[in-house]
């Protein structure tokens, strides 16, 4: 008996989309069925085209044929469906290979070709070599044999009973007939024994891998009988292409309107109007119109003190906290006509000073004159330092609105 598999559309727009899955040496699940298409439309061959298959193994070997060592076809069309088998030299090797159903018109020249469906090939190792099989296929078919001719002969007979029973894993087939004497009906005792038991497979996870929107899904099947591996190709999602061009507005009649969505963001940021974001996005891709950004800068709300739109401030700011210069205070001893002051870090300079002394009510300086000596301490007076006036902050991203959408 031949099984045929039905694979999804042969499309010429995608081509290794559609994986064919075989069998190392498998002889009755080798041939394959699908619908041909050109895009979204099926796709008929002309009547007189001729086809044939191309394949390279998993090995690397290539090879073509379009005739089967029966001598019958090896593709046959109907309308847009195909029909194919897969030929022996295509399976004696495991592994991942491609395959491709050629169409030709008459002719054998490279222009004749109508077109090429190609396809992924995966054989899977067959689970046991041949030289491991013992064959039953005789044993099966006498015990058929003998049991189709107790069930001919019983049709004539009257008072028939037919049991089966279960017998034990590698035991012998039996039929026993009993009964038939002195008026008692006949039975027919059967007992089939229970094949062994197989090992529990231990399916894991092989590889997934993310394929082309334009690919279909598929899976396959690898490892070993006892430890199969699931092997996924899962197709990622088309890239969307659309945009936010409508809104709904709801007027106080409680009537819908579809509003352009220029207009609405028109209305949410008019002229003037200022866009922080984290996003270094500039707004003009997300609402239209034109957009000046405005960088290095806080922003102060407009009141009595700073008008609209002004500007100012400064990130530091110089403090001066009084005059350059030093003060030399001096203590004279009796004769207080004159004063003699010496800098308290040093006795190499010496000099006579003439203080002023302002009388009470009196502009007018009072001078001293003498030779009086007295210590004097001189203290550093004014000075300054920048002091940095920045408050703790988060920096954004701020535009301002300077053109609407058209």
């Amino acid at each position: 008996m031949q099984l045929i598999t039905t694979l999804p559309g042969l499309n010429l727009a995608r081509p290794n989309t559609v994986v064919v899955h075989a069998v190392q040496d498998d002889t009755l699940s080798r041939t394959f069925t699908a619908q041909l298409l050109a895009g979204d439309a099926p796709f008929t061959p002309p009547s007189n085209a001729s086809a044939f298959i191309s394949y390279r193994r998993g090995d690397g070997v290539p090879g073509w044929y379009d005739t089967l060592t029966d001598g019958s076809e090896a593709v046959e069309i109907d309308g847009d469906t195909v029909t194919f088998t897969l030929c022996d030299h295509a399976l004696e090797t495991a592994g991942r290979g491609e395959i491709s159903l050629i169409l030709m018109a008459p002719g054998t020249e490279e222009a004749a070709r109508l077109s090429s469906f190609k396809m992924v090939l995966d054989v899977e190792p067959t689970p046991y070599p041949a030289s491991e099989i013992v064959t039953s296929e005789p044993y099966i078919n006498v015990l058929s044999q003998q049991i189709a001719a107790v069930l001919e002969a019983a049709a004539d007979l009257t008072g028939i009973t037919v049991s089966a029973t279960t017998g034990a894993a590698g035991s012998s087939a039996t039929a026993t007939v009993t009964g038939g004497t002195g008026g008692q009906p006949y039975n027919i005792a059967f007992k089939i024994p229970r094949g062994n038991t197989g090992a529990t497979p231990n399916l894991t996870i092989g590889t997934v891998e993310t394929v082309s929107s334009a690919d279909q899904a598929s899976a396959s099947i690898s490892g070993t009988t006892a430890n199969p591996k699931l092997n996924l190709s899962l197709p990622r999602g088309v890239d969307g292409t659309g945009s936010v061009s409508k809104v709904m507005n709801v007027s106080p009649d409680n009537t819908t309107h579809d509003v352009p969505a220029e207009q609405l963001f028109n209305k949410i940021y008019p002229v003037g109007a200022i866009y922080i974001s984290t996003s270094s996005t500039d707004p003009g891709t997300l609402f239209g119109g034109t957009w000046a950004r405005i960088k290095d800068t806080f922003l102060l709300a407009a009141g009595d003190t700073y008008a609209a739109a002004s500007t100012g401030g400064a990130a530091s700011q110089v403090v001066d906290y009084g005059e350059d210069g030093y003060a030399l205070i001096g203590f004279p001893d009796a004769d207080t006509t004159h004063i003699s002051l010496t800098r308290r870090n040093t006795t190499a300079e010496q000099g006579t000073y003439t203080p002023t002394k302002f009388a009470a009510g009196n502009s007018a300086p009072v001078t001293f004159a003498g030779a009086s000596t007295a210590q004097a301490d001189a203290i550093a007076l004014g000075g300054s330092t920048t002091v940095n006036t920045l408050p703790p902050y988060l920096t954004v991203y701020v535009w301002q609105r300077t053109a609407l959408a058209t």
